[in-house]
């Protein structure tokens, strides 16, 4: 059949029976057709749809983007973008809409034409594979491949601001002792709970990262080494208090040992390993661990800050 033959009830009928959204707008971009995806969307029929502009079905955000995008399409531009849409009832979907102006017999704009798919579940999925993808599934913080990322642009932004620059290298004392004591299982759940305290004690703009099996680090922009060892120990302390439970029901505790280092233009290619130096000497000491160490650049040595004379100046400067 050739598609001039088409009367106009037979393209509506085409059109409503197809899952993509089409609709029609006057020039005062109130409704004159929508197809039944709409009707269902709106959950409302096309007869109460026909008429109204959208302050009716959506929040006035949204609507103040939908009214910038119609304009444009009055004004004789065609559009073709991703829009995030919210309802009047907080519902949330993504779509990819194309809008071009509808024209009369004597080339005046006379409305907007609209054609939407709802692509909310290929977004939904991008932001999982993404999450994923920078993330530690079994504990939640993020993954080492974002730590590496992450370090090259806060490394740049110190070296651009001149801001402070910290990083703190940890990892669980006996760990191994655990996993062969009370099974892989518990070890994942001590894994756990060391993620979640660590998540709860650092600011937003901090990061915390799992390094690798029982090592975990963490990126502290804007923190100097001084504050960034306040912050460890009161990590290891809250690390401390934590009580765990094995299958047969005996308790028992966990501590963590922890080495510091902050950013300085000597040490930019070795700034993770002048932390992981800090750590490997706490665990060195095999029967005390369980305390932070730093690496400290105004001494040239690995050191704890709370022995040092210096601490409270070096807080004074922040």
């Amino acid at each position: 059949m050739n598609i001039d033959n088409l009367s106009i009830a037979e393209i509506r009928a085409v059109l409503s029976r197809l899952d993509c959204y089409f609709f029609v707008k006057d020039q005062d971009l109130k409704y004159t057709y929508v197809n039944d995806a709409v009707a269902r969307l709106f959950e409302k029929s096309a007869e109460e749809i026909i008429g109204r502009d959208d302050s009716q079905f959506f929040d006035l955000t949204v609507c103040h983007e939908l009214l910038l995008h119609d304009r444009k399409v009055l004004a004789g531009e065609s559009i073709s973008q991703v829009e995030k849409n919210t309802d009047l009832n907080g519902n949330v979907r993504h779509f990819q809409n194309l809008k071009t102006p509808i024209y009369d017999d004597k080339g005046r704009v006379v409305g907007v034409f609209g054609l939407a798919i709802d692509i909310s579940d290929s977004i939904a999925k991008h932001d999982k594979l993404e999450y994923l993808a920078i993330r530690d599934v079994l504990t939640g913080v993020f993954n080492r491949r974002y730590l590496e990322l992450q370090m090259k642009k806060e490394i740049a932004s110190h070296v651009r601001h001149s801001k402070p620059l910290s990083f703190v290298m940890l990892d669980i004392d006996n760990f191994k002792s655990i996993n062969d004591e009370y099974g892989h299982s518990i070890g994942d759940y001590v894994l756990q709970q060391v993620g979640k305290v660590m998540l709860t004690s650092v600011r937003e703009e901090d990061g915390c990262f799992r390094f690798g099996g029982d090592e975990f680090a963490l990126l502290l922009p804007h923190t100097s080494l001084a504050c960034a060892f306040q912050l460890a120990e009161r990590l290891r302390q809250s690390i401390a208090k934590l009580t765990f439970f094995s299958e047969d029901g005996e308790e028992f505790a966990i501590n963590i040992s922890l080495g510091v280092s902050q950013l300085s233009e000597s040490n930019q290619g070795l700034f993770m390993a002048k932390a992981d130096g800090a750590l490997m000497a706490v665990k060195r000491n095999r029967e005390k661990k369980n305390a932070t160490l730093v690496h400290c650049e105004t001494h040239s040595k690995i050191a704890s800050c709370s022995r040092c004379q210096n601490f409270e100046a070096c807080l004074s400067k922040d």
